[in-house]
């Protein structure tokens, strides 16, 4: 066991700065794994702190708290540089990107800023490109990358290659990566919605865990019945007085007679502070001041009890120093404990204590089948140097007519128009198409001008109706046989059955149509109305079978 006491006045971020010295020397030199390493934390926001630090540090985490995307500086680089292609001529775009891009490569910022503002200024005024200061070769690279982009995706994966960025071992990024594809695919676009859903999304958006071996992350509550090979402990308790909370006493009910006040009309009870301030509140205020006081204390011993008790082989304990008039629980420890813990170390604001051999235990060697060769390289490829594409490609083209092959086109539309129920349902429908490259924008709004030709057309328009009830390519069993027409309209009076063709006419297809239209009127009494709808050409054309019955 380690104690380390630290004057906080003259190191406030001493804390830090050790858990990652104490992370790096049991790995390095102790044969322990980042896995056989937790950090306890009474507070979710200290843990998340510690998570960043870490993180940012390349110490790889598993936290039970949530870890911002922004928290990372190579997500805040993407989303700085989407900011900066839209915006090249702004200041505090420019500035960022290159901060960020310095933070990920890990440079010193010592004199960087001497002549930056200068710097920024000729960049942003277009007097210089942005590319040489962010050590990328290529002076055109992002306006090359947002040239050819295909979608916003893209452009981000174009991103990550320029600055190589490792994509999969930072699960920030990878985070980040997916939550552009799940704003892309429900049919958002542009960069400037993209960033507008990332400012109001930012503060929510989070790796919740990482997977592999990381250093484990969590808070005492979360860590009883557990044990770890070292636990390290920061910001330790060393008053059992102290609160959780302290900038917020707990409150309690009370009669106002409780609190030395005449009874009040119609106000049986008040809120009381449970604090300092009940001296002058009488006998039962102050009782209730000492309960709440003692429950502290005891949930506070609990919390040293359970940290103590989860280190199977060591525990490192950081805590400061304190005023040394007030209570101090580690510092007395130290002193008056039985057992011989020694001072090894007694620097400037810094005593460290130690009891038991600093190289008492090392942890099992893993077996080499659990070792898993890393990844050597993880840096997305250009698919546009790896593929080929037609730009007449076999299936879903148009000629100059604005016809399709015909088998491809058929089972498009049906495709599509079978998820079609009212006109409000056509963008959806087409939506998987248009993100998926099967269909580009014009055939979409060609497909789009056919379907509300259908809704308004006035023989079928009312199959199209919210008041109808849709079934679309819907079994029939009659006579023994399935039958599946295109759609299936129910209204109050009458039963549409609508056929999409999208070949030529042909004989066979009313015969069809009137095989439906009489099978179902020997299923129900309503009239049954039947046409066949010819998509083939640039106007639709809708024929009734001519055996309408009802």
């Amino acid at each position: 066991m380690q104690i380390e006491l630290y004057e906080a006045e003259t190191q406030p971020d001493y804390a830090f700065g050790r858990i990652e010295a104490i992370v790096r020397d049991l790995t390095e030199h102790h044969g322990y794994r980042y896995e056989d390493i937790t950090v306890l934390t009474r507070k979710t926001d200290l843990g998340s702190e510690i998570a960043n630090y870490l993180n940012d540090n390349g110490i790889p985490v598993i936290s039970q708290v949530s870890i911002l995307l922004k928290s990372s500086a190579k997500v805040q680089l993407l989303v700085n540089t989407l900011r900066y292609l839209i915006h090249d001529n702004n200041e505090v775009y420019v500035a960022n990107v290159l901060f960020y891009r310095r933070l990920t490569q890990q440079l010193p910022f010592e004199g960087w800023l001497n002549g930056l503002f200068d710097n920024v200024k000729a960049i942003a005024e277009g007097q210089k490109a942005i590319e040489p200061d962010l050590g990328i070769g290529e002076t055109d690279a992002f306006a090359h990358a947002f040239s050819k982009a295909t979608c916003l995706y893209d452009l981000c994966a174009s991103l990550l290659r320029i600055y190589g960025l490792d994509t999969i071992r930072d699960d920030f990024v990878n985070y980040f990566m997916e939550e552009v594809f799940k704003y892309q695919s429900n049919l958002n676009e542009g960069i400037n919605e993209f960033l507008d859903f990332w400012e109001q999304k930012q503060n929510v958006l989070a790796v919740k865990s990482v997977s592999g071996n990381a250093v484990n992350i969590m808070t005492i509550h979360k860590s009883k019945g557990l044990q770890f090979n070292v636990v390290i402990y920061p910001e330790a308790i060393t008053d059992l007085d102290e609160r959780l909370n302290k900038s917020k006493a707990e409150e309690e009910w009370l009669q106002p007679q409780e609190l030395g006040f005449e009874p009040l009309p119609h106000l049986e009870q008040v809120l009381f502070k449970l604090d300092s301030n009940a001296e002058n509140m009488g006998d039962v205020a102050l009782h209730h001041v000492e309960r709440e006081r003692q429950y502290n204390q005891l949930d506070n011993l609990n919390l040293l009890y359970v940290t103590f008790t989860r280190p199977v082989q060591r525990l490192y304990v950081i805590a400061r120093q304190g005023k040394p008039e007030k209570p101090h629980l580690l510092r007395d420890f130290v002193t008056d404990a039985p057992i011989n813990i020694n001072l090894v170390s007694e620097s400037e604001g810094v005593n460290v204590y130690r009891f038991g051999g600093d190289d008492f235990r090392n942890p099992k060697e893993k077996p080499e089948s659990e070792v898993a060769e890393p990844v050597k390289e993880s840096v997305s490829g250009d698919w546009f140097q790896k593929i080929n594409i037609d730009p007449t490609p076999s299936m879903y083209w148009m000629d100059s007519n604005d016809k399709m092959q015909p088998r491809e086109w058929g089972e498009l539309v049906h495709q599509i128009l079978s998820s079609v129920h009212t006109p409000s349902d056509m963008d959806s429908a087409l939506s998987p198409y248009l993100l998926d490259g099967t269909l580009d924008v014009n055939i979409a709004n060609m497909l789009k001008d056919k379907f509300m030709q259908m809704v308004q057309h006035p023989e079928i328009g009312e199959a199209f109706s919210d008041k109808a009830k849709v079934k679309n390519e819907c079994d029939i069993l009659f006579n023994g046989e399935i039958i599946r027409p295109d759609r299936y309209a129910e209204l109050p009076e009458v039963i549409y059955l609508l056929d999409y063709k999208t070949g030529k006419k042909d004989e066979k297809h009313k015969d069809q149509i009137q095989c439906y239209a009489y099978a179902l009127r020997e299923l129900t009494d309503k009239g049954v109305r039947a046409y066949l709808v010819y998509l083939s050409e640039r106007e639709i054309e809708v024929d009734s079978v001519g055996v309408n019955v009802g």
